[in-house]
């Protein structure tokens, strides 16, 4: 049984430092700059993540190296805000990161020693060691670079082994110690546009194309990929969508702790979602949802965290009042949806791409359209119409198909157009009761908002015949504002004036004709 206190968060530092912050304003490069402030800590990526999850009320445990000069001074620091860690020691000094944040661009240069030489001995040491608290933990965080002597595979050696305990990781790294790390398959992992441009070997020129890039990696296995954007803010990236939180709005004193800061949000959001969920014999420590609650929630914590440690001067992290301040106010949006791209027959290209650029590239896609029909008194056959809401981007106001939708990337036909029947309507169709009747192609080119827009679709045409109340029915305020049946002749008259508001098309009723 996974048992309670057994839900503990383990981060890993293998190259703990002292970190030496300066407060100048102007920094001149080859000049004097005088320093109007400075101090000193005892950081480290996971190091931090771990002081900002014991802020913020969650279990941790520190693993890693520590140093016979200096690692009383790392474990000291760690005592005296009662984080509990596992250390392997190591000969050798701690070794000391400066840190020089300029008041006036409010930027931070680093100068970060590489550390102390590890042998082949003490790295076993320390795997072993760290592998001995997997039994123990819901979470595992790799953070951070690693001192000579340490492979650039530790931490997919070490998502290996995660991944025999059901174990999920965070992995927060660059260069090679991420481009191989993802072969490990981690969770979530959080590179910077520079990072990820480095990992996939191509630059970006629009948000677009970094979103493009990030599902890339989603598809190799990981679940998700938040990609940090700097004063922009920051994405986050899973199998289905794409969502973007701008910046929180605060004065910044500090940057070097909201990436870890970032990192220990996401870890907060999944120790609550175990929290609230409950356990069981049979619960796995990688079980999550996949509706798109839960990722906006990861994003939240996360944004929230990083504020709260950006209004704090140097390496200072974020507390749990300062998360709970900024929580209410952090905005989160939809950036975008994945689509299979298809070929005009209906069949995969095995290619996933944004909506966006599906519509640019016009690209073929799959869409579901769900005909409500009903029999008037005299035995005429009537199709229920929706009108489009009013906030819709696209023919706003425009009456249309019962109900209709895409099929999001990894959707079959049939699921979906259960699905977009319950989310616009709010019926909930028994297996066996949408009659699914034919597929139909159509290819638009338009424009909206000044882009143009090359609409390819191949759409499985389905009728819900079952009786329906029109004035129970729950409508989704964002798609629809209202609905109102047509008698299938008037229709067909309708549709033959061109300036008739209709997004219907009459073949698709000609067609429906025939199975009714």
């Amino acid at each position: 049984m996974y048992k309670k206190e057994f839900l503990m968060i383990l981060t890993v530092t293998l190259n703990p430092c002292i970190d030496r912050t300066l407060n100048v304003s102007d920094f001149r490069v080859g000049g004097t700059t005088a320093v109007s402030g400075s101090r000193a800590e005892i950081g480290g990526k996971g190091l931090n993540v771990s002081r900002v999850l014991k802020n913020l009320g969650a279990d941790t445990l520190c693993l890693g190296f520590s140093h016979e000069k200096g690692g009383s001074d790392l474990k000291a620091a760690l005592d005296a805000v009662s984080i509990p860690c596992d250390l392997e020691e190591i000969p050798g000094e701690l070794r000391v990161n400066i840190k020089i944040f300029d008041e006036s661009s409010r930027t931070m240069s680093e100068l970060n020693d590489k550390g102390c030489p590890v042998t082949e001995d003490a790295v076993k040491q320390m795997t072993d060691r760290i592998v001995s608290h997997f039994g123990e933990a819901e979470l595992l965080v790799l953070a951070g670079s690693v001192p000579p002597g340490v492979s650039t595979d530790i931490y997919k050696i070490l998502l290996e082994k995660a991944r025999v305990f059901a174990l999920p990781v965070i992995l927060d790294a660059s260069g090679p110690l991420l481009l191989n790390g993802i072969e490990g398959r981690p969770w979530l992992i959080k590179p910077n546009i520079d990072e990820l441009s480095m990992t996939l070997g191509r630059e970006f020129h629009s948000r677009e194309e970094v979103i493009q890039a990030a599902r890339e990696i989603v598809s190799r296995g990981i679940p998700y990929v938040c990609v940090s954007l700097g004063a922009e803010g920051a994405l986050l990236v899973d199998e289905k969508e794409a969502l973007y939180s701008p910046a929180p709005d605060v004065e910044v004193r500090g940057l070097q702790g909201a990436g870890d800061s970032l990192v220990a949000g996401f870890c907060l959001a999944f120790h609550e979602y175990h929290l609230n969920a409950g356990k069981s014999d049979s619960a796995s420590k990688a079980s999550l949802p996949e509706d798109s609650s839960f990722a906006r929630k990861l994003l939240c914590y996360a944004q929230a965290a990083a504020a709260g440690s950006l209004i704090k001067p140097g390496t200072a992290v974020c507390e749990r009042a300062d998360f709970e301040q900024y929580l209410p106010s952090i905005q989160v949006e939809k950036a975008g949806e994945f689509f299979d791209v298809r070929r005009e027959d209906g069949s995969l290209t095995g290619e996933v791409k944004l909506r966006s650029l599906v519509h640019r590239d016009g690209d073929w896609h799959g869409t579901v359209h769900m005909w409500v029909v009903d029999r008037t008194p005299d035995g005429k056959y009537r199709l229920l119409i929706q009108k489009r809401s009013q906030d819709k981007d696209n023919f706003p106001g425009y009456c249309d198909i019962s109900s209709a939708g895409h099929l999001d990337a990894g959707d079959d036909y049939e699921a979906a157009a259960y699905r977009e029947l319950y989310e616009e309507l709010g019926i909930r169709a028994e297996k066996g009761e949408l009659r699914f009747c034919f597929f139909i192609t159509r290819s638009v080119e338009t424009v909206f908002h000044g882009q143009k827009v090359i609409d390819r679709e191949r759409a499985a045409v389905y009728l819900y015949e079952k009786p329906v109340d029109i004035t129970k029915l729950q409508l989704q305020k964002e798609e629809v504002d209202e609905v109102f049946w047509v008698e299938i002749g008037e229709l067909e008259k309708i549709l033959q004036d061109p300036a008739a508001k209709y997004c219907v098309y009459i073949e698709e009723i000609q067609g429906i004709q025939r199975y009714l």
